[in-house]
């Protein structure tokens, strides 16, 4: 009786664009606000309860959709599995290097594979939405996250001890409202118009200089790329350059000064980098082990430096961005990993400029997948907040999606 009452109300397209947009609005913010609150000292715990939701509710809801759906199970599971003796191998060879902690690895590894198999189940029910509403949900969801930056811009914000001088609420730091923003605005970007993907760059630069937000701002230069021709990226150009002349961006430009700087921000990153190099080899380049980084005292002029300013030690476990948490516990098995996915990232990049083009009809499906792939080279190079965050959730099931319709 249920499913006939679900499958009855999911006839009318206007609510199965709001569920859809609902859920993924949740994915997108549920781990901002556990973390805002101070309910948690990351993002881990919102991430792992979000992918609770989508296990527990990802059956019924798929039952509501036709029977084309089919990633197919066994995938899945051989995947998980794979990926866990993996990690536990390694973590197995790193304990023979130095001292590991099981206990932090062991529980982080279920949580991975709580991630994961949320993810399996977020990409099997996406792949039974019709397309027009996918393109629909993703447009309603970039409108409301348009409107929590503009709220932010205004002055809105909730007090709480774990937000930052400039937070986007639910959203503790921009840099954090970024990463689930940009997959948003490059979707719009890519799908629209030319006079839409202008609109939607206005917005997205707007947002970055008001924000005062480096992040957003390298992942406006990252939609500009993927979304807009030659001529187009040009009298883009010619728009912003006077406002740019007139604008103090000292800001900005106090964070690409690397010599002899004081800006917790370019230190912090700086320390990324240099947590690789002591991590490789501590570690002959093998890595640390899986959720190891950061455990160890530091060693590195960055974070003596950092040390000094704040009189503690800041990102020493999530590295800043994910290419330094990766390669430090991975090592050269890390690096690969990080190249295979530069290789679906290169992939999706050149399905989205034929799209862009108008040179390539794909579901809207495919492309909401590809941006999340896309814009996760952000999170990956330039600010990232470890393993268990809403936007690596959405990565991995886009990266589901994507195969499995290679495979179509």
């Amino acid at each position: 009786m249920t499913d006939l009452i679900l499958k009855k109300v999911s006839s009318f397209r206007w609510f199965s664009t709001f569920r859809l947009s609902f859920w993924i609005l949740l994915v997108l913010t549920l781990p901002a606000v556990v973390f805002y609150f101070n309910l948690a000292p990351s993002l881990a715990l919102g991430t792992s309860i979000v992918s609770v939701l989508i296990i527990l509710f990802s059956t019924e809801l798929m039952s509501v959709r036709s029977s084309k759906v089919n990633f197919g199970k066994l995938t899945g599971n051989v995947v998980m599995a794979a990926l866990t003796l993996l990690v536990i191998y390694h973590l197995v060879i790193a304990s023979t290097i130095e001292d590991v902690d099981f206990l932090r690895a062991m529980s982080s590894l279920v949580l991975l594979v709580l991630v994961f198999k949320a993810a399996f189940g977020a990409s099997s029910y996406v792949r039974g939405v019709e397309d027009s509403t996918v393109h629909a949900a993703v447009q309603l969801t970039f409108v409301l996250m348009c409107g929590i930056a503009l709220m932010a811009v205004a002055g809105f914000h909730v007090p709480s001890e774990n937000a930052s001088l400039k937070p986007v609420f639910p959203f503790s730091e921009p840099s954090h409202f970024a990463l689930s923003f940009l997959p948003l605005v490059m979707y719009s970007s890519v799908t629209g118009s030319l006079y839409t993907r202008i609109i939607s760059l206005v917005i997205a630069v707007f947002l970055a200089v008001s924000l005062e937000n480096l992040t957003l701002v390298v992942g406006c230069l990252l939609v500009i790329l993927v979304s807009l021709r030659l001529q187009a990226v040009l009298i883009f150009g010619a728009f912003l350059v006077p406002i740019v002349w007139r604008m103090d961006i000292s800001y900005y430009t106090d964070r690409l000064v690397f010599s002899g700087t004081e800006n917790l921000s370019t230190l912090v990153y700086l320390q990324g980098w240099q947590l690789i190099e002591e991590s490789l080899n501590r570690s002959i380049g093998w890595g640390l082990g899986f959720q190891q980084l950061g455990l160890a005292e530091p060693n590195s002029i960055a974070a003596n430096k950092i040390f000094e300013m704040t009189n503690s030690y800041m990102n020493q476990k999530d590295g800043g961005f994910m290419l330094a948490k990766i390669v430090s516990e991975f090592g050269v098995v890390g690096f690969f990993l990080v190249v295979a996915f530069l290789i679906i990232a290169f992939t999706a990049f050149i399905k989205l400029r034929k799209v862009a083009r108008n040179d390539s009809k794909v579901d809207s499906v495919m492309i909401i997948s590809c941006c999340f792939v896309v814009s996760y080279l952000v999170e990956l190079f330039i600010r990232g907040a470890g393993y268990f965050t809403p936007t690596t959730l959405m990565m991995l099931s886009s990266v589901f999606i994507l195969s499995n319709i290679s495979k179509s």
